[in-house]
Formats: C-alpha cells, structure tokens, sequence
C-alpha cells in the first residue's frame, strides 16, 4: 500500500530567515542593474554632449539617418505613421533638439512633451522652441527616458515616439514597460531605429555587419 505523502506547509519549507535572504538578494540585484542602466544613460548623455557641435553640423536640428533630401518630408510620413491628429499628446523620448517636435506640433496640431539625456541638447531644445514659438505647444525636460515616471503624468499620451533613440536603451523591455504605464487606452509606441538584418546565408554575416 503506497501512503499519501504529507505536503508541508509554507512555513516548513520556507522560514523567515530564508525569504528575508532571498529578498535581500532580489533587491541588490535589482540595484545593481538599475545603477548599470544609469550609468549607461550617463554615457550616452555625455557622449551626445561631446559631440554635438558635429550633429549639428553633420545632421542639423533632425538628428536621424536615413533621411529623405527634404528631411521635412521624413517628419510628414512619421506624422502620417502615427497618425497624430489635432489636440493628440505625444511623448518624444529620446528628443534631440526638439526639431521633430516641434515639426509635429505645427503641422499636426498635436502637444508634444520631449525628454532628452544631453545637456547641450536640453539648451538648444529649448531655444529652438522659443524661436518657433512653440513654448504653448512643446514643453522638453532633461532625463533619462527610463524615468519618464519622474517627469510625467502616468497613462497621458496618445503617442509615444522613439526616433532613433530607443536604440541607447540597456533595459529595452523595461522602458517598454513604462511606456505602457504613459500611454492612455489604445495608445501607440512608434519606433524608428537602426536594426541588424538576420543573413539569409552565413557568408552574408560579415558584409552586413560591417555595413551596420
């Protein structure tokens, strides 16, 4: 005759001192990663910082590649893409220098909320604003996108864009998380970005590689 085996409670399998452990481990884990995440949104700020004098130079107030030759015709088909509509709120995460907001603002009627990691970028968004007159319509902050808790109301945005700049993240799947913690009901992320192809034939690898 086989006997039922006794199942032991919680407590007997788990006592207190080995939860407090296990929570004490989870949470530096958690630390160590979140300080890693900020140390790399650090370095991305001060190496945009280093070289914005040659962005701007190089790529004007639209730091994005693969443009068109009227680069305000790019902005009108992201406008397009995300289908922003008058009175709609957008988050641009990862702004730049506002160039793209404040395209977006003007031509779509829509309200735009920027957040930048760069200093340099911070200042000149926002003299780029008030030469536009756009202050009523885009507002932009300095910080790390990964926070945009920080800096915004939760569950606001119709939209929010990454143009070129999700690519920075460390912690993807939990910027997307946040994302959808900012987005009203039905709202969309937009994403524009540099992306490796998977080869077809493994003598591919290298050529795409280098051209990436």
């Amino acid at each position: 005759m086989v006997q039922a085996k006794t199942q032991k409670s919680f407590w007997k399998v788990y006592t207190p001192r080995n939860i407090w452990l296990e929570s004490v481990h989870r949470l530096k884990k958690l630390r160590r990663v979140q300080h890693e995440v900020d140390n790399h949104a650090d370095r991305v700020g001060a190496f945009y910082d280093e070289y914005h004098d040659k962005f701007m130079r190089v790529y004007g107030d639209v730091i994005q590649a693969f443009r068109t030759r009227d680069v305000a015709h790019l902005l009108d088909y992201q406008i397009a893409a995300m289908e922003l509509r008058p009175g709609q709120r957008v988050l641009d995460a990862g702004c730049g220098v506002a160039a793209p907001a404040i395209h977006f603002a003007r031509q779509a009627g829509v309200q735009v909320d920027g957040i930048t990691i760069s200093q340099k970028q911070y200042e000149t968004a926002l003299t780029n604003i008030r030469t536009a007159g756009m202050t009523e319509q885009v507002r932009v902050v300095r910080g790390d996108y990964h926070r945009m808790t920080d800096y915004f109301p939760a569950a606001s945005y119709d939209v929010i864009c990454f143009l070129e700049s999700f690519g920075h993240s460390k912690a993807k799947q939990d910027l997307l998380d946040v994302c959808w913690t900012m987005l009203k009901p039905g709202g969309l992320i937009y994403i524009k970005d540099l992306f490796l192809r998977i080869p077809l034939l493994a003598e591919h690898k290298k050529k795409l590689l280098r051209k990436f």
